[in-house]
C-alpha cells in the first residue's frame, strides 16, 4: 500500500510509475508552451515584418504616381516643342 496515501488503493510500483508519467506529461507541456510561445514570437515578428513592407509599398506607390505625373508632363513638353519646331520647319505635325 501506499504510506503517503493511505485511502488510496495503489502500489508503490504503481505511484511511481504515476508519478513519471505526470514528469513526463509536465514535460511534454512545458515544452509544448515553449513551441507556442516561439511560434507567437514569430508570429509577431512576421507581423511586424508585413507592417514594414506595407509601409514601403506605400512610399513605393507614392513615388510612382510622383513619376507617372511627371512623365507625362515630360511627354507633354517634348510635344509641344515637336509642334513648335515642326511649326517651323512647316513640317505636319503628325509627326
Amino acid at each position: 500500500m501506499n504510506e503517503e496515501m493511505p485511502w488510496v488503493n495503489l502500489t508503490q510500483q504503481e505511484v511511481e510509475e504515476l508519478r513519471k508519467s505526470k514528469k513526463e506529461l509536465t514535460e511534454y507541456g512545458k515544452e509544448k508552451l515553449r513551441n507556442l510561445m516561439n511560434n507567437q514570437e514569430s508570429y509577431l515578428n512576421l507581423y511586424q515584418i508585413i507592417q514594414q513592407l506595407e509601409a514601403r509599398v506605400k512610399v513605393l506607390e507614392e513615388e510612382n504616381v510622383s513619376t507617372t505625373n511627371e512623365l507625362y508632363r515630360l511627354e507633354n513638353s517634348l510635344d509641344a516643342r515637336i509642334d513648335i519646331l515642326a511649326e517651323h520647319c512647316r513640317l505636319p505635325e503628325d509627326v
